[in-house]
């Protein structure tokens, strides 16, 4: 996915008032393709954040964020806490919590951390008429479009890189030896219950690694995609929490 995924959520915040910023991560949309697939470490993508946010004046924001940008923004939240007012994760919860269910037998259901990360997926997908992807990625909204991407001419980095440049290897490593890095501000989490690909006690149980604020919505009927999906949905509850949650006024000490 890229940023075309969250184009009812920017047509509707900007209307209420906001200044919606959606990034493209590298190799995907129409952000450059890295020469090093370590480019796309989620250590590398928080930085890109702050580093954007600087370029663009921006002192403080919301974060919000989906499925591996949601593992970024995890990090993100935790590390660069000062730099936001809150945090939304839609789908994907804390690494740990993902690794929890790993080793309570939840493997097969994950599979696919596995399978996308290796060249072979994307030969097999298309595969018959590009049955296999049909199938798996069914109730993708935009599985056309995705689909068109994949069986282009253009680079196909974008297909591989999040599982290349994130091996399990070091999250497990800093799972094992307690490096934790919790989030210290407001956080809402929203999962959908039909999910295909992540279970919800991913979701739920990443309220360990949050010391704040916690809220959890699950949304009804709705699969992975759930901006696209439930879009209305989706842009009420965002809006909600932004208004629950405003950036507090600027200080005005000193003047006259």
């Amino acid at each position: 996915d890229d940023g075309t995924l969250w184009r009812h959520q920017i047509e509707f915040l900007a209307q209420k008032g906001y200044r919606v910023i959606c990034p493209d991560w590298p190799a995907h949309g129409r952000s450059a393709v890295p020469d090093k697939i370590s480019r796309g470490n989620r250590f590398r993508l928080a930085e890109d954040t702050i580093t954007m946010m600087d370029q663009l004046g921006i002192e403080k924001a919301h974060l919000i964020a989906h499925d591996y940008g949601a593992t970024v923004s995890w990090e993100t939240a935790a590390l660069y806490g000062h730099r936001f007012h809150t945090y939304v994760a839609l789908s994907v919860g804390h690494s740990f919590a993902i690794l929890r269910e790993l080793f309570r037998g939840h493997l097969l259901h994950y599979y696919w951390l596995i399978w996308h990360g290796m060249s072979a997926a994307r030969t097999l997908y298309l595969a018959d008429n590009a049955k296999r992807f049909r199938r798996a990625f069914a109730r993708h909204p935009d599985a056309d479009y995705v689909l068109e991407k994949l069986r282009g001419d253009g680079d196909k980095t974008f297909f591989t890189i999040w599982e290349r440049s994130n091996p399990a290897g070091p999250i497990i490593w800093d799972w094992i030896t307690g490096k934790i890095r919790k989030v210290q501000i407001p956080t809402f989490a929203i999962y959908s219950e039909a999910d295909c690909w992540m279970t919800e006690e991913q979701m739920t149980y990443s309220r360990r690694y949050v010391d704040a604020e916690w809220r959890y919505a699950l949304v009804k009927d709705c699969d992975h995609w759930l901006q696209l999906e439930r879009p209305e949905e989706i842009n009420q509850l965002l809006e909600r929490w932004l208004r629950e949650h405003p950036a507090p006024e600027p200080s005005r000490a000193g003047a006259r």
